[in-house]
């Protein structure tokens, strides 16, 4: 199984709201009879175990990326200050982390992650280290 990646970069503040691109990985999921992050019961899921391990509500470009991390899929997050990409990768390690201690809860293929993943997250300036620090 090939690592999982994720590549998050920061546009002008001016950019436009965020949206991942659509894909056709969702609806091919969604019609095959293999369990995936990415369907719509996938997502469910996600927010179901996020709603009593995360603080606030996550947003559905959020869950999308999560959602696609969990599939193996590479995701690039554009998206401007303050609009939750630290939050994904967050979300991202709480799922991982409720998959390990909660087996039973998840179609058999999603036990296949490593036994302890490592993320790196390269902060730009001190100051954001610092307030992830703080968190």
């Amino acid at each position: 199984m090939q690592p999982l990646q994720i590549t998050l970069s920061t546009p002008h503040r001016d950019a436009p709201k965020p949206l991942l691109p659509a894909s056709t990985t969702s609806d091919v999921t969604r019609k095959s009879n293999t369990f995936s992050f990415s369907s719509e019961a996938g997502e469910d899921l996600i927010r179901e175990v996020l709603r009593d391990l995360w603080p606030h509500t996550p947003r559905d470009y959020q869950i999308e990326a999560v959602a696609k991390l969990l599939d193996s899929i590479d995701v690039l997050a554009i998206l401007p200050t303050g609009a939750g990409k630290t939050a994904i990768v967050t979300m991202f390690v709480i799922i991982l982390n409720h998959i390990k201690l909660n087996p039973g809860s998840f179609p058999l293929h999603c036990k296949q992650f490593p036994e302890d993943p490592i993320i790196v997250v390269v902060y730009p300036t001190n100051c954001l280290e610092e307030e992830q620090v703080r968190m």
